[in-house]
C-alpha cells in the first residue's frame, strides 16, 4: 500500500487521538496487551485514506473564497484543497499575513465542507 505524506500526517493525527500522548514504552505496552492490533491500525489507515479521498479532486476554484484569499493561495501554488488541508495554521498565516480574518475565512469554508487544516499535536 502506497501512502502519501498527507495520508501519513492524517494517520499520525488519528493514532495520536486514539492513543493520547504516550511514550515509546507505553506504545509497546499497549500493543503487547492487545489493546491495539493490526486490524485496528488497518482501519485507521483506511479512515485516513477516506479522508484524503474527500479532498483529492477538489480545486480551490470550487470553493467560494474572497478575492484576497483566492489570489494568495494561487500565488503560493496552492491549487488543490488537499494541499491546503495539509498545511498548519502557522503556514496559512505566513501566506495570508497576520490578519486573522483570512485564516478564519479559510477555516470556516473548510469546516463547512467537513474539512480542516492539518493539526500537529506535538508540543
Amino acid at each position: 500500500m502506497n501512502i502519501t505524506k498527507q495520508e501519513l500526517k492524517m494517520l499520525a493525527e488519528i493514532i495520536s487521538d486514539k492513543l493520547g500522548e504516550c511514550n515509546e514504552d507505553t506504545g509497546d505496552y499497549i500493543i503487547e496487551r492487545g489493546w491495539i492490533d493490526e486490524r485496528m491500525i488497518e482501519g485507521w489507515i483506511n479512515q485516513c485514506i477516506e479522508e484524503t479521498n474527500k479532498t483529492k479532486d477538489y480545486t480551490i476554484e470550487e470553493f467560494d473564497w474572497s478575492v484576497k484569499v483566492y489570489n494568495s493561495l494561487k500565488r503560493h501554488g496552492i491549487n488543490y484543497i488537499s494541499q491546503l488541508c495539509s498545511m498548519e495554521k502557522s503556514d496559512v498565516i505566513s501566506i495570508m499575513g497576520s490578519n486573522g480574518k483570512y485564516l478564519y475565512e479559510i477555516e470556516s469554508i473548510l469546516e463547512q465542507n467537513g474539512l480542516k487544516l492539518y493539526t500537529n499535536n506535538e508540543i
